[in-house]
């Protein structure tokens, strides 16, 4: 299986300071997706906690977080860290990292996604996330209502294959975390994401 397709990294980390978080469309070929997909569908899911936090973020999906020893999840966590590590260490203030935290994330049809939230503090210069299938709007946005819908909320385009780049704390310096959802999903979304807890 082949892991990261060809990707021009020219200006991808002022891109992201700049705009939060940048889309990597076709990171992954379609037979890799295929078989993520497939490896997924074969996971012990367990359904997330319905409202966490102190902000009393809202969730509607289904997770894995344990992933066995030679599991290729594993190795794409661990290839996607080399690549990052390689043109972020091109960058003023970059700090090596090693995602140490992942999760496949389910969202089946009409999930409610996942309420305006920042992923806290602890995780550290880039959260990294593949889309395995790709139901539902994923966005960025300034702040969220009482009643917990995003405020100017700026939606990414993204198809099954793509690569999610959204800066974490510390990034470039910076403690600055995107405020991001997920909603309308009218078809099942199946993401893997990756963060750095130091």
């Amino acid at each position: 299986m082949r892991f990261i397709e060809p990707i021009d990294t020219k200006n991808l980390a002022s891109r992201i300071a700049a705009e939060g978080a940048v889309v990597v469309p076709g990171a992954l070929s379609s037979d890799t997706v295929e078989e993520l997909v497939r490896l997924a569908e074969l996971e012990r899911w367990h359904k997330a906690e319905s409202i966490v936090g102190t902000s009393q973020v809202e969730q509607d999906y289904f997770v894995v977080e344990a992933f066995h020893r030679e599991s290729v999840f594993r190795l794409l966590a661990e290839k996607t860290s080399s690549w990052v590590n390689t043109w972020g260490s091109l960058t003023t203030g970059w700090s090596w990292l090693r995602f140490n935290e992942t999760r496949l994330q389910r969202y089946d049809t009409n999930s409610r996604g996942i309420s305006p939230h920042r992923d806290g503090l602890r995780y550290r210069q880039i959260i990294a996330l593949y889309v395995l299938e790709g139901g539902g709007r994923f966005g960025l946005c300034d702040d969220r209502t009482e009643s917990k819908q995003p405020v100017n909320a700026r939606v990414l385009q993204m198809s099954a294959g793509d690569l999610v780049l959204m800066r974490a704390a510390g990034f470039l310096g910076e403690d600055i975390q995107p405020m991001h959802f997920v909603d309308g999903v009218q078809e099942r979304r199946i993401t893997y994401g990756l963060r750095y807890v130091p």
